[in-house]
């Protein structure tokens, strides 16, 4: 009897001691607690601090740094190192800039002009009272690198170095009718590439816009020298090709003055060329509504 009281209490005490002792069993990866001094990319962090386990099981698009689709990412804007906003520098596909609801003159702000004489006329009569203009009579793709013609603050500067000295969001350059004499294309397209190379290295943040080069009348074409609407439209087609190949935006700013032939009205210009200011207004109102934001 005292024998099976006594096997009794031991049976008794082996199950007591089976419920507080437990063998250890191995864990699967993320399931808990891991051993300090585990690898790099574990559970715990560099430091030994317990990572959030929610993040050991995130999917790998939430994880930070994990090569989610960037397109679902918010990009922010670039800022010039004035600190004003600009939203695209370079274009997203076409660079040719679309209509789009008119911008106000404010937009021109930190907009920076080069250009020859027609764009002098824009500077005196566009009423971009706020815009920089970099013009000079005569200038060229060349010239813009090699003639000191831009004044600030009483110092003569090439285009190329004058662009150094401000800070810009948006250059817009109109240059190719002093050009249209030069016996090779190549040499024009070359230089305006290295004047865009220039401007780029100089105002990384900055918008480029090239403008088409402007028509003139059919009085002044027909005269019979190199300046005339079919050389014009050569010339502009070679820009449109190079835009798409710097990826620079295109502006064609002549489709807002010339009529419905495509060239310049004979009340646009005394000269042939040159704008009255009537229609320099037209032209601002075309650069108004063809504005990339």
């Amino acid at each position: 009897m005292a024998v099976g009281i006594i096997l009794v209490v031991l049976l008794f005490l082996c199950g007591v001691a089976a419920v507080i002792w437990k063998p250890w069993e191995p864990q699967e990866p993320g399931s808990g607690s891991m051993a300090l001094g585990s690898e790099p990319g574990s559970a715990e962090s560099e430091t030994g601090s317990r990572l959030p386990t929610e993040s050991m099981h995130a999917p790998v698009s939430e994880l930070p740094g994990s090569g989610s689709d960037p397109s679902s990412e918010t990009s922010p804007p670039v800022l010039t190192s004035s600190g004003s906003a600009v939203t695209k520098p370079r274009p997203d596909g076409d660079v040719v800039v679309k209509e789009s609801p008119a911008v106000d003159t404010q937009y021109f702000d930190d907009a920076l002009f080069i250009g020859n004489s027609r764009t002098q006329g824009l500077e005196l009569y566009g009423g971009l009272r706020t815009a920089t203009f970099y013009a000079s009579k005569g200038l060229t793709v060349k010239t813009a690198a090699t003639k000191a013609a831009i004044d600030i603050d009483g110092e003569k500067y090439t285009v190329v170095d004058a662009v150094k000295k401000g800070s810009f969001g948006k250059v817009y350059i109109m240059l190719g009718l002093n050009e249209l004499g030069w016996n090779s294309t190549q040499t024009f397209v070359r230089d305006y590439e290295a004047l865009i190379d220039a401007v780029r290295a100089a105002q990384p943040d900055a918008a480029v816009y090239v403008q088409s080069i402007l028509p003139v009348t059919q009085t002044k074409s027909d005269e019979g020298s190199y300046v005339n609407n079919e050389r014009i439209d050569e010339f502009n087609a070679l820009l449109l090709d190079m835009c798409e190949r710097k990826q620079v935006y295109y502006v064609d700013v002549a489709a807002g003055v010339c009529d419905a032939a495509g060239v310049l009205p004979e009340d646009a210009a005394t000269d042939g060329v040159h704008l009255k200011p009537a229609y320099v207004k037209q032209w601002v109102e075309y650069l108004k509504t063809h504005a990339v934001q």
